[in-house]
């Protein structure tokens, strides 16, 4: 599915009014026996029928010898049979006008040679007859709502309203497993596999739609069409959450990149600038994937950022505090003198009423409910934090208790912690009863609630309009079209700088010279001190290679750094194209140097990059990304999540135009989006001043 494509109605998967398991077996150790079990014992309201050579009856399911004898049509055919086989047997259900096909069986891409060619040829008969397919080299589709499990799982799950959507059937399994420890219910459970047809894109508006989906979970190893997928989760997430794993974060022993954007950007980069434009809660381990869903499934959304600590212990409250100041969109409430009043007639003396409120060790039920009442009544908290840690006195299920009943009450998220071991398992055995989650250290809470609240504030922002892609400049296609004729893959000096000029980003006054004597005249025209730098496509990284030179006085000067220039670059790349140097001012000290960037990603589009620039740009990689198009908005916040932000805004007296830089970040973005032909833009530095901004070096790579 791309971005423009709608839709598939797969209503058939959730619903179907037929089903047939081919390669169903009397064997309970085969999954042709479990699949066609667990479809039987689910609760699935169409028919079902087995698919097995011999025709014997398979568990009192009707049984046929090949899947044309099936007497209605089968929306959905289950294949179990060898990964070998699959091709022949999908032809069959093509004849026979099966709709969706089901591929169990590994076997296929994942293996290379053979396989890939057998996932080919899957993938084209698919195609020929019209069906759809989930998989192959996957655990199959589960809708607990429906009754259809169509899978090998040990159990149908209970109930409930999360979703998941895996690559991976053992990490599924896992989910499952984790889930039923819990008692957290699911509404549907896709197996994705190879994704030879069907995707997580494909799968998403779907899940939006679904009222009985309130938070969906992902486990996904790569991501089909990044630009589709931005979409289709913008959609998602603007009514219910998205958590998504994506491993693979890490580009070990990849090459060195070849500009310093492509230096700075990864795909792993990307690919986080994606998710965040699609408002995605992105989880860092498994860890973290069981702690958001539970929290999103079980909580409401904070309506603020400041939260409040109850303990019993004064050491995990004072972590936990440090925790929330830490943490990401949160903050530790203030209490008003009010609640720190009521809280002092009610406690003890010996215990803390600020924040974190620490009701001391011996504690019971009765007064975590006094204690936490009175902190959830407060108007300047929106969420809470528990501690308990087991002492003497402790009341854990009854503690457990009190906590789900002010919770409830109070209608704020609060998020238990209940530290220690088996004494506190039966607490945290009642939270689950009670639909609250538990976390066993401080840590995993706060970070939980961090991702609510950083959801909470997505939701609460206005969906903001991005402009498209417009015809590229006449300058820049006139540009792209010599250095094809060239065979150059790179603009560079002054045509980069013509090119990014078409655009609004300005540049210094700059003479391209070819010899020495012109060198001297171009310097004389614009007047002293000068600048040289080497004018090459084939050079990118001047400073590296001695090919720039900077604050010439006067005409000796420029002629000898002339001749250095050319003898560094001639010697660095014996064939380069060396068309000479450009001869430019030296810029007024006191500006701020960025590095503004983009690189074109093979999934997720453009993704500009910002950071200090320089010839350290590389080395301090302060740096942000976002992808394109952007807002003045989206710029704004891209600046906010380096030191530029600050920067810009003026510190100890120094004044910059941010508005001058945001412009050219702009412009970078729309330059990306109308040439699809350039696919690396390096403006370094961008010198901001106190009024306007200038690309002092630019650099366009071509694809």
């Amino acid at each position: 599915m791309n971005s423009q494509s709608p839709a598939p109605d797969l209503s058939r998967l959730w619903s179907p009014k037929c089903v047939a398991v081919v390669g169903a077996s009397t064997n309970p150790a085969k999954l042709g026996h479990i699949v066609l079990k667990n479809l039987r014992e689910g609760g699935l309201k169409g028919s079902l029928y087995a698919i097995n050579p011999k025709g014997r009856r398979i568990l009192d399911v009707p049984t046929y010898s090949e899947i044309a004898g099936v007497p209605e049509p089968v929306d959905v055919a289950v294949l179990t049979v060898p990964a070998e086989v699959v091709p022949e047997v999908a032809g069959q259900c093509g004849q026979a006008g099966v709709k969706v096909l089901i591929v169990i069986a590994a076997g296929f891409q994942e293996l290379g040679g053979a396989g890939l060619e057998r996932e080919a040829e899957l993938s084209d008969i698919a195609q020929q007859y019209g069906m759809r397919v989930l998989g192959p080299n996957c655990l199959g589709l589960i809708d607990t709502h429906t009754g259809v499990n169509a899978s090998f799982v040990s159990a149908m799950p209970p109930k409930g309203s999360v979703a998941v959507l895996s690559q991976s059937g053992a990490m599924g399994t896992a989910i499952l497993d984790w889930a039923s420890s819990t008692g957290l219910g699911f509404s549907k459970f896709i197996s994705l596999g190879n994704k030879a047809d069907l995707t997580e894109n494909d799968f998403l508006p779907a899940l939006e739609n679904d009222a009985k989906t309130s938070v969906v979970l992902a486990y996904l190893e790569d991501i089909s069409d990044g630009e589709a997928f931005v979409v289709a989760a913008s959609k998602l997430t603007r009514v219910k959450p998205m958590i998504l794993l994506k491993p693979g974060r890490t580009e070990a022993g990849a090459t060195a990149a070849h500009s310093h954007t492509g230096a700075l950007t990864g795909s792993s980069d990307a690919a986080d600038a994606a998710f965040r434009r699609a408002g995605i809660m992105v989880a860092r381990s498994v860890q973290e994937l069981f702690d958001f869903t539970s929290a999103f499934a079980r909580t409401p959304l904070p309506k603020g950022d400041n939260i409040a600590i109850v303990t019993n212990a004064g050491g995990p409250g004072v972590v936990t505090a440090d925790d929330v100041s830490e943490a990401e969109g949160l903050e530790v409430a203030e209490l008003s003198d009010k609640t720190e009043s009521m809280l002092r007639k009610v406690l003890p003396a010996a215990a803390q009423v600020g924040n974190p409120v620490d009701v001391v060790g011996d504690a019971g039920a009765n007064r975590y409910q006094v204690a936490l009442s009175a902190v959830l009544a407060d108007r300047a908290v929106d969420a809470s934090v528990v501690i308990l840690t087991p002492q003497a006195m402790t009341e854990v299920e009854t503690t457990a208790d009190v906590i789900a009943k002010a919770a409830s009450a109070s209608g704020k998220p609060v998020l238990p912690c209940f530290i220690g071991g088996n004494t506190v398992m039966p607490g945290r055995a009642r939270l689950a009863e009670h639909g609250l989650p538990s976390f066993d250290s401080p840590s995993r809470a706060v970070v939980a609630l961090s991702a609510m609240a950083q959801y909470a504030h997505y939701l609460s922002a206005p969906v903001r309009k991005r402009n498209g892609a417009a015809t590229p400049k006449a300058i820049l296609v006139k540009l792209i079209a010599e250095a094809r004729d060239t065979e150059h893959t790179e603009l560079g000096g002054m045509a980069a700088a013509e090119a990014v000029a078409a655009y609004g980003i300005k540049a210094p006054p700059t003479i391209a010279v070819a010899d020495v004597d012109d060198a001297a005249a171009a310097a004389q025209k614009i007047g002293y001190p000068v600048a040289l730098k080497i004018d090459s496509p084939d050079i990118s990284h001047k400073t590296d290679i001695g090919g720039v030179m900077l604050d010439l006085p006067n005409d000796e000067a420029v002629k000898k750094a002339f001749a250095e220039i050319m003898k560094a670059a001639k010697k660095h790349t014996k064939d380069a194209d060396i068309h000479g140097v450009t001869v430019s001012p030296m810029q007024p000290t006191g500006g701020l140097d960025l590095i503004v960037g983009a690189k074109r990603d093979p999934n997720f589009g453009p993704v500009l990059v910002v950071g200090y620039g320089g010839i350290f740009v590389e080395a301090v990689r302060d740096v942000a990304y976002e992808l394109a198009p952007v807002t003045k908005d989206d710029v704004t916040e891209l600046l906010t999540r380096t030191g530029i932000g600050e920067t810009l805004a003026g510190t100890r007296g120094m004044k910059f135009d941010q508005s001058a830089a945001v412009k050219a970040i702009m412009a970078v973005s729309q330059l990306m989006l109308d040439c699809p032909d350039v696919v690396e833009l390096d403006l370094n530095p961008l010198r901001v001043f106190d009024k306007g901004a200038f690309s002092l070096d630019t650099r366009i790579e071509l694809c």
